[in-house]
């Protein structure tokens, strides 16, 4: 379906979804809702949790309440096998792994208002796109510790 399509795209990652054929008036909706939405300063919020209304925010804003929970749901579902895979892609001094894998995890969290862990995700990426590994210990702990805020915040919003 499509709603489950565009579910699929915002937990990728994306700001919002167009279908083909792309008609007119469906570009103009998401054009003058993107338009209407203040920008934001920053993906970095200052906490996991942030001051505007929790990680999920930003979500609710956009979409229905149960499309959020089962976002919400295939995001946690996933959580740990994609930090494994960074985990993985250090250990094994994978620059090329650890970039693509810290990029799926950034951005499946850019749909919730998690900056540490955003940052946690670009800086490992940053690490995989420049080979400087060896750094990527100290990158790990800061990644453990802003998965777990984000799981303990998110499971609270989760009904």
């Amino acid at each position: 379906t499509s709603e489950a399509t565009r579910e699929a795209f915002l937990l990728a990652g994306a700001d919002d979804v167009i279908h083909r054929p792309v008609m007119l008036d469906d570009m103009k909706e998401v054009l003058d809702r993107w338009a209407a939405a203040p920008a934001p300063a920053s993906r970095d919020d200052g906490s996991a949790s942030g001051s505007h209304g929790g990680p999920l925010a930003r979500l609710r804003s956009e979409i229905d309440e149960a499309t959020a929970q089962r976002i919400v749901a295939m995001y946690l579902e996933r959580l740990d096998e994609r930090v494994a895979a960074i985990v993985t892609a250090v250990a094994a001094h994978d620059g090329t792994a650890l970039k693509e894998s810290a990029h799926a995890l950034k951005s499946s969290t850019s749909v919730f208002v998690a900056g540490e862990m955003w940052d946690a995700c670009g800086s490992l990426e940053a690490l995989g796109s420049t080979g400087t590994i060896q750094d990527g210990e100290a990158e790990l702990s800061r990644l453990h510790e802003a998965a777990r805020e984000l799981r303990g915040l998110l499971e609270d919003e989760v009904v």
